[in-house]
């Protein structure tokens, strides 16, 4: 979790577009499906694992009244991608039958809302040493959440957590 916070933003940004954008390399191949769909797995993985280490790291600056217990985060990012897995292996199965699918697309997404919320209130709760209202993190919920421009503000956040010397 460390190495991960210590990195750079634009260290961060290169591997999560990185694995984003590496199926198009493949584009035409036989391997052209399958490699899109490993690689957009992977960047979701590495963009929870990206959430949850903020969340984690930026717990250890916290003070200890308000510090958080963080495991409902890792059954949510795990059910987050236990869902996109199983959409991917049984969207020919279930065709558009939105009865099935949307119920627990709902909950994919409020979990996924719910590790990014939990994130943003950690980081700005260790940068304040107090505890966070919502109107002080709602702006970094934002973000991360729109995580192409937020990787440059929130990561240069978490570095200047980690390490107060630069």
């Amino acid at each position: 979790m460390e190495l991960i916070a210590k990195l750079k933003h634009w260290q961060v940004f290169l591997v999560l577009f990185g694995t984003m954008y590496l199926p198009v390399l493949t584009v035409g191949s036989e391997m052209g499906k399958l490699s899109s769909v490993f690689f957009f797995t992977l960047n979701l993985v590495m963009y929870l694992v990206w959430v949850h280490t903020i969340g984690v790291v930026s717990k250890r600056y916290v003070v200890q009244e308000i510090k958080r217990n963080l495991r409902f985060n890792i059954f949510a990012s795990v059910y987050v991608v236990v869902f996109i897995a199983s959409m991917i292996i049984f969207v020919e199965h279930l065709g558009s039958n939105i009865f099935i699918i949307l119920p627990f697309h709902i909950v994919a997404l409020g979990c996924l809302a719910f590790n990014v919320g939990t994130a943003a209130k950690s980081l700005v709760s260790a940068t304040s040493k107090s505890d966070a209202p919502f109107s002080s993190y709602s702006g970094t919920i934002f973000k991360i959440w729109i995580y192409p421009i937020g990787i440059w503000k929130v990561q240069n956040q978490l570095n200047s957590l980690v390490e107060p010397n630069q």
